[in-house]
């Protein structure tokens, strides 16, 4: 019987120790990146909070796991065999024009959401005042440019070249903020009791208008909307 037991609790020692040795999974060693990859044309740029290769001759970036100089030089000899007897410098060149066309795209990218959300902000403005829209290319956006460059010159005019602001582009504008600002009321109603208020106006035309109000309590405060108009 104690011949059983022993050979049983050997039996389980192995078994466990099988099983300890399976449970451990060797950790991938990732290289990382030397400056010597440049002499093949290749940094480094962040993806998802990843560090990968990327080409400075043609921008493509490979994989985390092809940070080798092996697959740096096939890729190099490969698509750029005529920069083989290039000297460092070259590459270095390179890299500083890539980290200067970054840098402008950026602020590109930049100066358009500024632009787009002043356009939005002017055409609004036109609405609330019931301007005509041909008002923003006429005489608000040059006004504005001649304000910008007396006070503070050309280089600061320029940019609000970029803002959008034609006859068209207005009225594309106001439709979007109106849809807007119709789906949060909707929204509003939807989780709320509220009554309406039906009215009828006339315009300076006599053209008869039907208005429809809504009034719900928004928090701790009533609140009064305009739902709908029609002709």
């Amino acid at each position: 019987m104690d011949k059983f037991l022993s050979h049983k609790q050997t039996f389980d020692d192995n078994k466990a120790s099988t099983s300890a040795q399976t449970s451990i999974v060797p950790k991938i060693k990732s290289r990382k990146y030397s400056q010597e990859y440049l002499n093949f044309g290749f940094t480094i740029t962040e993806v998802n909070g990843e560090e990968k290769p990327l080409c400075v001759i043609c921008s493509k970036i490979l994989a985390a796991d092809s940070m080798k100089p092996n697959n740096f030089k096939r890729h190099f000899e490969t698509l750029h065999g005529e920069y083989i007897n290039k000297p460092r410098e070259f590459f270095e060149s390179k890299l500083k024009s890539y980290g200067k066309q970054k840098t402008f795209f950026k602020k590109t990218l930049s100066v358009n959401e500024k632009a787009l959300l002043t356009s939005y902000k002017v055409s609004y403005k036109i609405a609330r005042c019931k301007k005509p829209h041909t008002i923003a290319e006429e005489l608000i956006l040059p006004t504005a440019i001649e304000i910008v460059e007396t006070m503070f010159g050309d280089n600061f005019a320029k940019e609000l070249q970029s803002i959008p602001l034609s006859n068209d582009t207005v009225s594309r504008r106001i439709d979007d903020i109106a849809e807007d600002v119709e789906q949060q009321l909707f929204g509003k109603l939807r989780d709320k009791l509220f009554s309406i208020q039906l009215d009828e106006a006339t315009d300076r035309n006599k053209d008869a208008h039907f208005i429809a109000y809504v009034r719900f309590w928004d928090g701790m405060s009533a609140v009064k909307e305009l739902l709908f108009v029609n002709q």
